[in-house]
């Protein structure tokens, strides 16, 4: 299969899998391989050079009392 069909493909089975109300561990498994091969074939990078550095506690209150 090439790869312009191969990615709708993948990306319709993880949705197929993740509407169900029960998810098995075969589920799961497979997922997590088609989600890899995804990322493979999109060449998809996560974003984590940047982390959250913001801490909520540490701002002024939105609505004072």
């Amino acid at each position: 299969m090439d790869k312009k069909k191969e990615i709708p493909y993948i990306e319709f089975t993880l949705k197929k899998i993740f509407e169900q109300n029960k998810i098995s561990r075969y589920d799961v498994n497979i997922a997590n391989k088609l989600f890899h091969k995804w990322q493979k074939l999109t060449e998809y990078k996560e974003d984590d050079e940047y982390p959250i550095l913001n801490d909520i506690l540490d701002k002024e209150l939105i609505c004072k009392n």
